[in-house]
């Protein structure tokens, strides 16, 4: 009985020294790995590590051209609904001879005002009347009518994901709007 419990007390910390010394190796002991076993870990390790690598490059990549989009999305809606909120309180609407610039007029008793224009430059950036930038990366912006008074809005911005020689990677988004001149 005292041989048994003398084994419980020795417990993990025993088993664990036990452990140890089965696998100590005694100094100048022919055993350990060869160079090939070596290079072979070397070159396994570094192929699990290229791996990570490009499965980490490609899911940042992913990620930025998503985060783009949606950049390019907020920037689309916010264009169309600036330029939206501008035509509408007007009376008549005039388009450029290249659809890419609208003036909105207020016609009153006195006279008439124009109230608000919008056009895009050369450099793709929507100016409103006082020239501030209200879009920039903008494609193609254009406006449409069948009368005076009701105007089709159709904004298309491009992001490139910072490599302008690869085309694929260009992303597109479209906003068109109608809207109608109230007064």
């Amino acid at each position: 009985m005292r041989g048994t419990g003398s084994k419980r007390r020795r417990g993990l910390l025993g088993c664990a020294r036990g452990l140890g010394r089965r696998l100590a190796l005694p100094l100048g002991s022919e055993r350990g790995f060869t160079l090939t076993e070596v290079l072979i870990v070397i070159v396994v390790s570094s192929g699990i590590v290229a791996t990570v690598a490009v499965a980490y490059n490609a899911t940042l990549r992913s990620w930025e051209g998503t985060a783009a989009l949606a950049d390019a999305q907020r920037e689309g809606a916010l264009a169309v609904e600036v330029m939206a909120n501008g035509i509408r309180p007007g009376s008549v609407v005039i388009i450029g001879s290249q659809s890419d610039s609208i003036a909105v007029v207020l016609q009153r008793d006195v006279g008439d005002t124009v109230i608000a224009s919008y056009f895009l430059d050369t450099l793709g950036n929507i100016h409103n009347a006082s020239g501030t930038i209200i879009a920039s990366g903008v494609d193609s912006l254009g406006f449409s009518t069948t009368d005076t008074k009701e105007v089709n809005i159709d904004v298309i911005l491009l992001d490139d994901l910072q490599t302008p020689d690869w085309e694929p990677d260009d992303q597109g988004v479209l906003y068109s709007s109608t809207v109608i001149c109230r007064n």
